[in-house]
């Protein structure tokens, strides 16, 4: 039975914004998580994972308290399957990938292996250019320091680590043309 759903992508493809466009017939279904709704025990459980277990392995503390964070979504008690966008592991280690590169890759995987990964993953995907033009584009973009040339770079390579090291080890993965919404729907809509 799938419980947790996550909808990942390079920053620019569009989660968001399909996620709200359909947020009412996707809220029927499934329990929408983003990561900054926390409850007080997720914030406590979050705290107490990243001191007890991810800081002792993890160099990047930044990364580590994220992480926690994240993870402690994934208890979330409900009826409904949960859908991560935007709040997910995945994301947030595609992320990572494409704000530091792949220092401590071997590290960051192993605890991946014991994390609570997505049952399903709806990868969202679009031509790079237009992507790279969105997150450009946006008011606040993500990664301001990083110039053009490095940032398709550092995009091309994450994806490539996703694809390879974390996607065969989820469940069930399906990547699909953001622009696509009838597909997206389809993947996620009884």
């Amino acid at each position: 039975m799938i419980r947790r759903v996550e909808i990942a992508g390079l920053p620019g493809v569009g989660k968001t914004t399909f996620v709200r466009a359909n947020e009412i017939q996707l809220a029927e279904n499934y329990l929408l998580v983003e990561s900054r709704s926390a409850s007080l025990f997720q914030i406590i459980f979050a705290q107490l994972l990243r001191l007890v277990w991810l800081e002792r392995v993890l160099a990047d503390k930044k990364f580590a308290k994220a992480l926690a964070y994240r993870l402690s979504f994934r208890f979330l008690n409900s009826w409904k399957p949960v859908l991560h966008f935007d709040s997910g592991i995945v994301q947030l280690l595609l992320e990572h990938l494409i704000e530091r590169g792949t220092e401590d890759l071997d590290l960051i995987l192993a605890v991946y292996q014991k994390a609570a990964l997505p049952d399903k993953l709806i990868y969202l995907e679009d031509a790079l250019p237009a992507v790279l033009a969105r997150e450009r584009g946006r008011p606040a973009p993500r990664y301001p320091a990083i110039p053009a040339y490095l940032l398709e770079i550092r995009y091309k390579e994450a994806e490539a680590v996703l694809k390879t090291h974390l996607f065969p080890v989820i469940p069930y993965v399906r990547a699909i043309n953001a622009q696509d919404r009838n597909a997206i729907l389809k993947e996620l809509l009884p």
